[in-house]
């Protein structure tokens, strides 16, 4: 299930910033960087970022995340095996008609 997050919320800028370190950590390490921007996040720039976010859910617990702008974000997953749950593309298309 996706939903709006209120990443100007503490908990919720928390778990988004929990799941992306998990996420591009992975991608630092493939590529040898840790210059990727959302590993220079912090709980307090995230929460001031003004950007729109959407949360992908499963068994209740937050598994993929999604900028609705934003080029350094893109959709991350981690701690899972990954299963497809379609493109950005069709998952912002998703989130603007919620």
């Amino acid at each position: 299930m996706m939903r709006e997050l209120d990443v100007t919320d503490r908990e919720t800028a928390v778990q988004v910033l929990r799941l992306e370190r998990r996420a591009y950590a992975v991608e630092a390490q493939i590529i040898g960087s840790t210059a990727l921007p959302p590993l220079r996040d912090t709980v307090d720039t995230l929460r001031q970022c003004g950007e729109r976010f959407f949360g992908y859910f499963q068994d209740g617990r937050l598994v993929g995340q999604s900028p609705m702008s934003g080029a350094d974000r893109r959709f991350t997953f981690a701690g899972w095996s990954l299963t497809w749950i379609g493109s950005v593309k069709e998952s912002r298309a998703h989130c603007s008609t919620l």
